[in-house]
């Protein structure tokens, strides 16, 4: 019986062993059927069957250098070079020691400038193995290219003393004397490849190089011709040609070129070319249409996508824009420029969450642009992540203190959080560029005024119009300097005459309207409003209104405003004013019925009217139908975002908090900027418990609005409910002491 048990219990084994040995082959057997397959596909060009089919083996096996190798290989296929680089990088890790993977890593991470990554990696190799010819040629062109011309000299000449003999190590050392700048030393480089082989087409090319890098286009088309001629098959000669053809101003021959080339056989650069050229001679329809072509001859081709998307980009059509960069983006996820263009859409469309999504990601992509990094801190100003913008701006300026657009953005944070001291610096640092200088001014000089020094600011808007000329904005500030100062008459003169250059600009005659009303000429200020509204402009039938409102004639305001609603029923301003005339008269339960009666006559319930009632009703104490009103408008526009505000606080008021929170929630989703709403938003979390989570809401909306004296009460009782007494005190004190 014993034996019996000992020979079952050797059986469970043999089977368990067997098992397991067969589970390994199994999964062997599958990862080298998925690594085949791959590589049949990427030899077909079928790059995206390969992707899917070396997912699958990493799956299987996560620890295969060989399946990352090759899914780096994949993606550089589908023109998707940061994936890749990250497939390359794990492939390396698993692989240390696997020249193949490391040189093609190095060389990919080369192409995309990422030479800090790049160099202890090919220094290693190349201190390892100092007769590699490939890791000392990357060495040499890291070296160059990060500005090490000695360095990258010494790399270059090691790779002559290994191979003397070589046309194509003479090559590379002319290649390095062009990038250090150094045309004699490429052009002796260059003859000694030439001698060792007459015929090299690397030593043609080189020389075409040579020729274009001294202005001799004609000449370097020649030498291509010649070339092309030799070599027929080479599309690619070709199409270097046609660009040459460009480049000299010859477009008829570069356009008979390219299409001779897509006759052939469809090339994807030349149809993207050949449309290129029509679109800027003005023929954009036959344009779009080879875009289209060079797209489905190559679907990772990302040029002639980017190029659609600022086509429609630029027809205004931002539904067509968005849907190609999302197209774009399908075969090339992180590309840095769809995704930029991307971004700017959706700045376009007042999405600045999104954009700033697609900002990050291009940065990421490409962390050494400073113009990434600008256009990031762009889209975050209007997500109001006011710090996160401050620093990439900072980052930008640190390293390009040039960089006037960033200074100039620099300037206008610090103004608004009235730091004039560094607002000032960074102006400062702006106001000699051609294109941002004159703003930069404005800055310098706003922030001289708001700090009372007003000789100082007029002294800058003077200087402002001297160097770059009288612009109503210069005029205009340099004439309210000269109000502060008491030049009244100077002032005065200086609106009489801006308004003489531009009679339609409202902001002129606003100022002066303003200054003769603070002088007591209220005759003058009337008789100037009406002679500007003769021009019946809206802004100026507007401030008509508001004069007449503020000479005591309501009923003819009244009628001023009724006739702009009667021409403009689509503008909100003019009720708002009708409304508020009824307020000063006491009579806010006919402005309700006013306001009911003009939503009821309207073909289209107006949004905008739904919720300027709501308003009236809410202030007139008629809660539950203010709430109807909301809802009324949400109904008819989901994303009107002060709708959405508005009743959300009036829910949280009568006790809804759960609906209200989730409202607010909305809203914040869809106006991350949007202080009012971010300020109901955390009053909101606050009641409903979560004051931790209100505390950074409410400190970045007291951040876009300083001196809102409601924002600052609700900090006050939201550092009170986490336990922050101290810090709410201080707040307290200085909300109560009076300026």
């Amino acid at each position: 019986m014993r034996n019996y048990r000992r020979a079952i219990q050797l059986l469970i084994i043999i089977v368990a062993i067997s098992g397991a040995l067969t589970a390994c082959q199994s999964a062997e057997q599958k990862l080298q059927k998925y690594l085949a397959v791959a590589q049949t596909k990427i030899e077909a060009g079928d790059f995206e069957v390969a992707r899917i089919e070396l997912l699958n083996a990493i799956k299987v096996d996560p620890s295969s250098s060989q399946a990352y190798f090759l899914l780096g290989r994949t993606l550089v296929g589908m023109k998707n070079y940061s994936g890749a680089a990250r497939a390359f990088a794990n492939a390396n890790e698993l692989a240390p020691e696997d020249r193949s993977i490391a040189l093609e890593y190095a060389q990919l991470l080369t192409a995309g400038k990422a030479y800090d990554v790049a160099e202890p990696i090919v220094s290693k190799w190349a201190n390892d193995f100092p007769d590699d010819e490939d890791f000392l040629v990357l060495l040499s062109l890291i070296h160059a290219r990060s500005g090490r011309p000695a360095e990258a000299l010494d790399s270059a000449r090691q790779v002559i003393e290994l191979s003397p003999g070589s046309a194509k190590a003479w090559l590379h050392l002319v290649q390095i004397h062009l990038i250090n700048g150094d045309r004699p030393g490429a052009e002796e480089a260059l003859s000694e490849a030439e001698k060792l082989d007459p015929a090299s087409l690397g030593a043609g090319l080189m020389r075409v190089s040579l020729l274009q890098e001294q202005g001799l286009v004609e000449q370097a088309a020649a030498r291509l011709e010649l070339l092309a001629r030799e070599n027929p098959g080479r599309n690619d000669l070709k199409i270097r040609l046609a660009r040459l053809y460009e480049e000299s101003g010859r477009k008829d021959d570069a356009i008979k070129l390219y299409r001779e080339i897509s006759e052939k056989g469809p090339d994807a650069t030349a149809l993207y070319r050949l449309g290129l050229i029509l679109y800027e001679s003005g023929q954009k329809d036959e344009a779009v249409e080879f875009w289209g072509h060079s797209i489905e001859t190559d679907p990772y081709y990302l040029e002639p996508r980017v190029s659609l998307v600022r086509h429609y980009w630029s027809e205004k059509n931002i539904q067509e824009a968005m849907a190609a960069a999302n197209e774009a983006l399908k075969y090339a996820p992180n590309d840095s420029e769809a995704l930029a263009l991307r971004g700017d859409l959706y700045m376009a469309q007042r999405k600045a969450g999104e954009a700033v999504t697609d900002f990050q990601k291009a940065l990421d992509a490409r962390p050494y642009s400073g113009t990434l990094r600008r256009s990031l801190a762009q889209a975050q100003l209007a997500a109001g992540e006011l710090t996160q913008a401050r620093e990439n701006l900072r980052i930008v300026v640190d390293k390009y203190p040039d960089y006037a657009q960033a200074n100039l953005m620099l300037a206008k944070i610090e103004a608004n959080a009235d730091n004039f001291e560094a607002s000032s610096g960074f102006a400062r640092a702006a106001s000699s560029d051609k294109s941002y200088g004159r703003e930069a001014m404005w800055i310098l000089g706003d922030n001289a005024l708001r700090q009372g020094r007003i000789s100082e600011a007029r002294s800058v808007y003077e200087r402002n119009i001297v160097r770059h000329g009288d612009h109503p904005g210069s005029v205009i500030r340099l004439a309210q300097s000269r109000e502060r100062a008491g030049e009244l008459e100077k002032a005065e003169s200086d609106y009489r005459s801006l308004i003489k250059k531009r009679p339609e600009d409202i902001l002129p005659v606003t100022y002066l309207v303003s200054l003769l009303g603070r002088t007591g000429r209220f005759e003058e200020a009337l008789a100037q409003a009406r002679e500007s509204a003769g021009k019946e402009g809206v802004p100026q039938l507007l401030l008509l209104g508001r004069v007449l409102e503020g000479v005591g004639n309501l009923d003819e305001a009244r009628e001023t405003y009724l006739s702009l609603i009667r021409t403009h029923s689509d503008l909100l301003e003019p009720y708002q004013r009708v409304v508020a005339l009824y307020a000063r008269e006491s009579r806010l339960d006919e402005a309700e019925k006013w306001l009911t009666e003009s939503i009821e006559s309207a073909e289209v319930p107006p949004v905008r009217l739904l919720f300027l009632l709501g308003m009236v009703q809410d202030v007139f104490g008629k809660k539950k139908e203010a709430v109807e009103s909301y809802r009324e408008v949400l109904e008819l526009d989901p994303g009107f975002v002060p709708a959405i505000n508005n009743l959300a606080w009036s829910l949280s008021e009568r006790g809804d908090l759960k609906e209200a929170l989730e409202l607010a929630s909305k809203g914040r989703k869809l106006a991350p900027d949007n202080p009012s709403l971010g300020d109901t938003y955390a009053w909101i979390l606050h009641r409903s418990g979560d004051s931790a989570g209100a505390l950074p809401v409410l400190r970045q909306v007291l951040e876009a609005l300083p001196d809102n004296e409601t924002v600052r009460l609700h900090l006050v009782e939201v550092l009170k409910a986490v336990g922050r007494d101290e810090e709410a005190q201080r707040l307290l004190e200085i909300l109560n002491t009076p300026e």
